[in-house]
């Protein structure tokens, strides 16, 4: 893993494309730090006349990210992760440019979250996808948001309630995914597609992006604080949520006390 001096976030800029690599091996946990580099990454880019498009990955094959860590999701820690996590993604929500999640590997929990902030995602066929939260007895109270609009009703209360994840070729069929790219030429493929935004002009791109954010809402933008403020209360204070943790932790089945 990165030492205490190393960036967790990686990029590189070229023909109008920044390429944004999350770089925390072995799966690219985000933590107060990475969060914090990728902010900063996304900000400059926002102020950067050279950049019309930015590619969102993750360093190696096993995960594009496994979301936030499970020990910031303690008490002790929950708070200042659970902001932090809401204005990374209100960023990515409100990035006046397009923003393509490629999915290199599994983009699980927070790591999912974090790819339904983009506009587009991208993905190989056979990485895992999903929100296992709710085997830990936590909610994915984002992805309760970010999924509205892209997906049915019953496939959303499929994906939160039973936590299983599908794999890119799944995602792709219902409409999560917008292409498949390759194993072989996974980065050549995914500038390829981002070469339909990076030939545009700039400024007309963030007039699109600003009309596409009024003409269809950002349930995101209006619900993420107060949607998280209902439920977090009630959610700490259950024995379960202690137990799902723990039992995450410990690598075991948790033990429901169902209160």
């Amino acid at each position: 893993m990165n030492d205490a001096a190393a960036p967790f976030i990686r990029t590189a800029k070229g023909n109008g494309l920044l390429t944004v690599w999350l770089d925390r091996p072995p799966v690219n946990v985000l933590h107060a730090e990475s969060m914090r580099e990728l902010q900063a990454a996304l900000a400059q880019a926002r102020d950067d006349i050279d950049v019309r498009a930015v590619l969102l990955t993750g360093t190696g094959e096993r995960a594009f990210c496994a979301g936030v860590s499970v020990a910031d999701h303690g008490p002790a820690r929950s708070a200042e992760t659970v902001e932090a996590f809401l204005s990374l993604l209100t960023l990515l929500r409100e990035f006046p440019l397009p923003v393509v999640a490629a999915l290199n590997g599994a983009a699980l929990g927070g790591g999912c979250e974090l790819a339904l902030a983009c506009d587009m995602i991208v993905s190989k066929p056979e990485v895992k996808i999903g929100q296992p939260e709710i085997k830990l007895a936590t909610l994915p109270t984002p992805a309760m948001l970010l999924m509205q609009g892209r997906l049915p009703a019953n496939t959303i209360a499929e994906m939160i309630l039973g936590g299983e994840p599908i794999d890119g070729t799944e995602a792709r069929r219902i409409g999560l995914v917008n292409a498949l790219v390759s194993q072989v030429d996974f980065m050549a493929d995914c500038e390829r597609f981002m070469q339909r935004f990076t030939r545009m002009s700039r400024p007309v791109l963030v007039l699109a992006k600003q009309g596409l954010r009024q003409a269809c809402g950002d349930l995101f933008e209006r619900e993420a604080h107060g949607l998280k403020q209902r439920l977090r209360p009630a959610l700490g204070a259950l024995a379960d949520f202690e137990e799902g943790l723990a039992a995450f932790a410990e690598k075991r089945p948790a033990r429901w006390a169902h209160r």
